[in-house]
């Protein structure tokens, strides 16, 4: 009854819609949400749960197979310790062919757009920065990373080298205040960065965090040199209220950030976001993810009126995030070369005033001689001395020339704050951006 209550009619009021696939997706993923509250209802009982998934597979019929593998599927990838043990019966009782068809089965759900969105993978950031990712918490057998956090590190290698930030502590914390493990992965971060920077002194660095990470990221940039910031649900709210007062560091910000949250998120609001951006002296963007959650998780209500999976969402997530990316690194890199350039034309510059003080030099003690017969000088029609038209000869100086700058010498390099992106708000259905 179940699985013909949420799936099978599902598949029936979908055929034949355009976005089909995206609409069998959503209805998986309920049809799994569902299996998951009625085998928590006898609270995962694991004999029980063997036996009832034993009679499933023997008594359903194909239809009703099909859907229920769908639900594993995804269950799967959500609770694989649980799954495992639940399948764990059955496979020993079927064989080892049918164990291993079963565990390629679901190795990954379904996604409908999985083949285009991995033919059309962004590109590589310029420069070829470092990407760290801020710890979250301290790291723990009993507390590991969640599979949405692991899914995000290897989204972001395409972008550049990937380096997760872990932070341990001594008896998994136990006599540890939250403002001490703070403390802690701040300094490990810290450390991190000035690693980097030890051995690698021109590398761009990238700072990541989600949610407290977030938050870690933010302070460390404040103390550290760090190429950009990006805050993936960053928790704005706080006990004692939004972040943003007087005595707050991260006012003191002046590495570009990017905030991503979700529209409606518990820690962050639009609004007090809008606030907080006009207090930072960083140069900051701010993206909205309509009806996502802290996580960035988009509800079922808005996949189903978009048309959309979240692997579409996350996809338009990292293109937002490579765009703010790849112009505060080409800012950065052009920056970098005007200041290389304007060394090198400091350099020509001494370079020609120790002539010009030399020449002079020459000059004077040549006007204090007496005049060779041998080496005139004629005047100009101006009434100057024509330095040109001086004669050599075995008495006189070796001629020389006056070396005047060309109209491209003297043009003024561009300033770095002329290079900075103008600011653009984007508007759509599902990504709300904003710079500033």
């Amino acid at each position: 009854t179940l699985f013909r209550s949420c799936d099978r009619l599902a598949r029936l009021a979908n055929d034949g819609a355009s976005n089909e696939p995206v609409l069998r997706r959503i209805a998986v993923d309920k049809c799994a949400r569902r299996v998951r509250q009625s085998l928590a209802s006898v609270n995962w009982d694991i004999k029980l749960l063997q036996w009832l998934h034993s009679v499933l597979v023997e008594t359903l019929s194909l239809p009703m197979l099909a859907a229920y593998l769908d639900a594993l599927q995804t269950l799967k990838g959500k609770i694989p310790t649980l799954i495992d043990r639940m399948l764990a019966n059955s496979t020993a009782k079927t064989g080892g062919a049918s164990a291993e068809a079963l565990s390629l089965l679901l190795k990954r759900p379904w996604d409908p757009a999985v083949g285009v969105l991995s033919h059309n993978k962004p590109s590589k950031l310029p420069g070829s920065p470092l990407i760290l990712i801020a710890p979250s918490g301290p790291s723990s057998s009993f507390f590991p990373t969640s599979r949405r956090h692991r899914f995000w590190q290897s989204q972001l290698s395409c972008l550049g080298k990937v380096i997760p930030v872990a932070t341990h502590l001594a008896n998994n914390g136990a006599g540890v205040s939250v403002l001490q493990c703070l403390e802690h992965m701040i300094g490990g971060l810290r450390g991190k960065v000035a690693e980097i920077h030890s051995h690698f002194p021109h590398k761009p660095i990238i700072l990541i965090g989600w949610n407290t990470g977030a938050l870690v990221a933010c302070h460390v940039s404040v103390l550290e040199h760090v190429t950009a910031v990006v805050c993936l649900g960053f928790p704005l709210i706080t006990v004692d209220g939004p972040r943003g007062d007087v005595d707050d560091p991260l006012l003191d910000m002046k590495t570009p950030v990017l905030f991503v949250i979700g529209q409606n998120s518990l820690q962050c609001n639009a609004e007090a976001m809008e606030d907080f951006r006009e207090k930072i002296r960083a140069d900051n963007s701010l993206v909205v993810v309509g009806g996502a959650d802290d996580n960035l998780r988009i509800s079922k209500a808005k996949k189903k009126s978009e048309g959309l999976t979240q692997s579409m969402v996350d996809r338009c997530v990292q293109d937002e995030l490579a765009d703010f990316l790849t112009g505060v690194l080409t800012r950065a890199e052009n920056h970098s070369s005007s200041e290389h350039r304007d060394l090198d034309s400091e350099k020509k510059k001494k370079a020609r005033e120790m002539i010009r003080r030399d020449l002079s030099f020459d000059l004077s003690e040549r006007n204090n001689r007496p005049i060779s017969p041998a080496a005139r000088v004629p005047a100009s029609p101006s009434g100057s001395e024509d330095l040109s038209s001086v004669s050599s000869s075995p008495a006189s100086s070796p001629k020389t020339k006056l070396t005047t700058l060309s109209p491209v010498q003297r043009a003024n390099h561009i300033n770095s704050s002329q290079l900075l992106k103008s600011h653009v708000q984007r508007t759509g259905a599902l990504l709300t951006r904003s710079e500033e």
